[in-house]
């Protein structure tokens, strides 16, 4: 729960009102994704910007997740 709270630290999830259930569910899986991509871009020595993989708000989840 710390490292959650951590993660969203300035973003509109950290307000515990905003956290909805399929919202938090949705960043969990695409900051997994993220997470696994950045591991795959440092294995081919190119390095992301730290807190490149921040929590996104519904409707830009939306547009990421449904192209």
């Amino acid at each position: 729960m710390g490292a959650f709270n951590e993660w969203t630290r300035g973003t509109f999830l950290e307000k515990p009102e905003n956290r909805r259930v399929v919202v938090v569910a949705h960043n969990l899986i695409y900051g997994a994704a993220m997470q696994l991509r950045q591991q795959y871009l440092r294995a081919q020595g190119t390095q992301l910007p730290a807190g490149a993989v921040a929590p996104l708000e519904p409707d830009a989840l939306r547009e990421v997740l449904n192209p």
